[in-house]
């Protein structure tokens, strides 16, 4: 049962590791854009910080969903395990 629990806490660990590193290699993408050019206007800076916010907010969220999809079945799973483990342990 504790395995259970520990590869449940393993999946999320792993999810939230990789978006937090997608988020710091986007922030680190507008950084780059931002600091590339010279001539660069506060409007055009500000277009460029929407655009990548936007397009990480629909990256993240298709990588949620993915996530969610292929490692909820696991976790779903394991948590079915877990629960008759505890129905025979009760026993």
């Amino acid at each position: 049962m504790k395995t259970i629990l520990n590869t449940k806490k393993t999946v999320n660990y792993y999810i939230y590791t990789n978006i937090t590193v997608f988020i710091i290699a986007f922030i680190i993408m507008l950084i780059d854009i931002l600091t590339i050019d010279d001539k660069l206007t506060l409007s055009s800076a500000l277009i460029s910080i929407g655009v990548v916010i936007i397009i990480c907010g629909i990256f993240l969220g298709l990588l949620w969903i993915y996530y969610k999809l292929i490692y909820g079945f696991l976790i779903k799973k394991l948590m079915k395990n877990y629960k008759e483990l505890e129905k025979i342990d009760y026993e």
